[in-house]
């Protein structure tokens, strides 16, 4: 019999580009909105335009970078789980770094409901390093999977819940995660 090769997912999100782009379209209008109020040359104005450019783009100018980090590819190898933007890494951490997997429930705006969310804590220092991602990938079976095999090799502890109110599982079932088991019930 021979041995399992260790598996490697390279998973990407869907749904990302429609909030950068509504991001973008609400940075512009607001852009526009205010430069015609700056145009108008009213103090009143004047002051409304600038807070309409400045909220425009600090806040619709950033959302779209936010998404980009949070919807950056996932990949699952042998070494262990990293963030990809670009082909470039962004974040990484080795299997063996890793405390607890976590799963759990939380609204999320490209599914339009809820979402599991993966939260994956590692083992100090540093304390604040984690990696988490929702389960809006382009193939939640292979996530699944993967993270499975990563799991069993491992011995990785798998929770459901939050940090104060945990309850252990052996392995991720297709069925907890939410939108994943919507999508299927619906095809």
């Amino acid at each position: 019999m021979t041995e399992q090769s260790p598996p490697t997912a390279r998973l990407k999100f869907r749904g990302a580009w429609i909030v950068v782009v509504t991001a973008l379209l609400i940075m512009s209008w607001m852009m526009v909105f205010g430069i015609i109020a700056i145009k108008r040359q009213d103090e009143k104005d004047i002051i409304l335009g600038a807070v309409l450019i400045l909220v425009g783009v600090l806040l619709f100018g950033f959302m779209p970078l936010g998404f980009l980090v949070f919807r950056s590819d996932i990949l699952l190898d042998d070494y262990g789980i990293s963030r990809l933007i670009f082909n470039k890494n962004l974040r990484s951490m080795p299997w063996r770094n890793v405390k607890e997997l976590r799963l759990m429930t939380l609204p999320t705006f490209t599914s339009r409901g809820l979402a599991t969310t993966f939260f994956i804590d590692q083992i100090e220092p540093p304390k604040s390093k984690k990696i988490y991602f929702t389960e809006e990938v382009n193939d939640i079976q292979m996530l699944v999977d993967t993270l499975n095999y990563y799991i069993r090799q491992y011995e990785i502890p798998l929770y459901t819940g939050t940090r104060n109110n945990k309850i252990r599982l052996d392995q991720i079932r297709l069925s907890d995660c939410i939108a994943a088991s919507k999508r299927d019930i619906r095809q």
